[in-house]
C-alpha cells in the first residue's frame, strides 16, 4: 500500500542516519524488521540505551526508564500516558508530548552515561531472542 511504502521510506532515512537511541529495542527491532524486512542491518546501528544502564548500574533486573532517569539524572519521569489508548486517532496531546519527551530523554541518558564512562552498548543480535 501506499502508507506502507511511505512508513517504509521514512523509517530507512531515520535509521539510516546518524545516533539513533533505543529503550529496551530487541521488541522493537523484531516488530519494525517484520513491518520493513529492509530495516534488519540499519536497526543494528541503534544504541540501546537500556542495556547500557542496566550494565552501569549494576542491577540484577534490567531498569525500567523511570528508575534509570532517577539514578541517572536525579529527575523522575511522568508514564501516566502510558497505559493511554494508543490506538485512537489523533492522539491527545498529553500523548504526544509524553511520547515526545520518552525519545528525548533517551539522549539525556546516553549523555550522563557516558559522562560516567560506561560505554554504549549496541543491539546484540546473537544474544537476544528474535525471529529470523
Amino acid at each position: 500500500s501506499e502508507y506502507r511504502d511511505v512508513l517504509s521510506t521514512a523509517l530507512e532515512f531515520v535509521f539510516s542516519r546518524g545516533l539513533v537511541l533505543g529503550w529496551g529495542f530487541a521488541e522493537d527491532f523484531r516488530r519494525l524488521r517484520l513491518l520493513h524486512k529492509p530495516l534488519g542491518p540499519l536497526m543494528l546501528r541503534v544504541r540501546d540505551v537500556q542495556r547500557t544502564a542496566s550494565r552501569c548500574l549494576a542491577r540484577t533486573r534490567t531498569p525500567s526508564l523511570k528508575l534509570a532517569c532517577a539514578d541517572f539524572l536525579g529527575r523522575t519521569l511522568d508514564k501516566g500516558e502510558q497505559v493511554s489508548d494508543w490506538t485512537a486517532r489523533p492522539l491527545s496531546p498529553g500523548q504526544i508530548r509524553y511520547a515526545a519527551a520518552d525519545a528525548r530523554i533517551l539522549f539525556d541518558l546516553a549523555w550522563m552515561i557516558l559522562g560516567v564512562g560506561c560505554r554504549p552498548d549496541y543491539l546484540d543480535v546473537e544474544s537476544d531472542t528474535l525471529p529470523p
